[in-house]
């Protein structure tokens, strides 16, 4: 495991603690900017994209990736993005992952048939993108052994918990330098 790797698990994973900025991110309330760089967040007017945001915080903030911003619209663009690497074929997904997030430092995972994917298919750092049906419905950072940390609406902040959500986890991108 690289070191921007390490060093986001362990930023994320402080994220739940009490005192840490992010615990006062409510996700039960629409975020108007980032708590720790107050970058503007344009776009969305629902309560559900604070998930975005806080996993874009991860690797604008965790992993220091600073072409990564934690607002404008989330880490890939608006909700339809995440359908469409879901549902393009892998080559062009992974070509419009690398538009938004630079060339040759993310690689999609995601199985054939959009299957679901399971614990042998993802590792600690990975953000790991939900589907209701065919579209996208949560993001969360996945730390291992079963477990994300999240932003979700319904816990009301940064939270761990298990990665066995009723939605179906189909993609996950994976920092790769």
């Amino acid at each position: 495991m690289n070191n921007k790797i390490k060093n986001g698990l362990e930023w994320v994973k402080a994220a739940t603690k009490e005192g840490f900025i992010y615990v006062k991110w409510d996700g039960s309330k629409l975020a108007k900017e980032c708590p720790i760089c107050h970058d503007h967040i344009k776009g969305g007017n629902h309560y559900g994209g604070n998930c975005i945001w806080f996993a874009s915080a991860y690797l604008r903030h965790g992993m220091g990736i600073n072409n990564v911003k934690c607002a404008c619209n989330g880490l890939l663009g608006g909700s339809s993005s995440y359908t469409m690497i879901l549902v393009l074929p892998r080559r062009i997904a992974q070509a419009f992952i690398n538009s938004k997030l630079g060339t040759g430092r993310f690689q999609l995972i995601r199985k054939k048939y959009r299957k679901i994917l399971d614990e042998n298919d993802i590792k600690p750092g990975d953000i790991i993108i939900y589907y209701k049906v065919l579209f996208f419905w949560h993001v969360a950072v996945y730390i291992g052994e079963e477990k994300i940390i999240d932003c979700a609406s319904k816990s009301g902040g940064v939270t761990e918990r298990s990665w066995d959500l009723p939605y179906k986890c189909k993609v996950a991108l994976r920092y790769i330098g």
